[in-house]
């Protein structure tokens, strides 16, 4: 009886550590892929492929085209050409198909909306109008404002629609009840700078 007990008691624990443990890996991981770019950039002007670690299950590696930086939320995220589960534990991944920074057109960039304050999206719907985005590739900072919050339907995808001939990026996560998506837009303010 008492095997049985010890037995449930270590089930338990490793019950409860597990998540904490998963959430060290992927914030360390996280952490790697914003240095490995910082590197990458400050040496090269061109787009790499920056190799996974050995930690990371199911990815062999990522495309990582630059970073997200939201000061207001002390925020910043590598920027991932993926939007598999695995890339997005780890980072923000974009939607976009033919689109670059700082064109004419909507990018979409969706994280998941973690539990833990400060991880991944899981403030973004304290972002408001006004608040500045900045993203960060090897080419330069381009920075843009916030104009719009919502939260809308898995199903509404014209939120990804190019409005008014800007370049405007859709920063995209889910509610808590991963019933809806919370929808922040913001447009480009300044042009391209090194």
């Amino acid at each position: 009886m008492r095997v049985l007990a010890s037995l449930l008691v270590m089930v338990g624990l490793l019950l409860i550590v597990w998540p904490s443990v998963e959430q060290a890996r992927h914030t360390q991981h996280q952490t790697e892929l914003v240095d490995q770019f910082q590197t990458m950039n400050d040496h090269l002007k061109t787009r790499r492929t920056v190799e996974a670690t050995e930690e990371t299950e199911g990815l062999s590696r990522h495309d990582v085209l630059g970073l997200l930086h939201i000061n207001q939320l002390d925020l910043t995220l590598p920027l991932i050409d993926d939007v598999s589960e695995a890339a997005l534990d780890v980072g923000a991944g974009l939607i976009r198909g033919d689109q670059q920074f700082g064109e004419i057109g909507n990018i979409g960039v969706a994280a998941h909306r973690s539990r833990t304050k400060g991880r991944l999206f899981s403030e973004l719907d304290q972002l408001t109008e006004g608040d500045v985005v900045e993203i960060q590739t090897t080419d330069g900072t381009i920075e843009y404002e916030v104009f719009r919050q919502r939260i809308v339907k898995p199903s509404q995808t014209s939120v990804l629609d190019t409005i008014d001939d800007e370049s405007i990026i859709t920063l995209i996560t889910c509610t808590l009840d991963g019933d809806k998506r919370i929808i922040v837009q913001a447009k480009q303010t300044t042009a391209r700078s090194q």
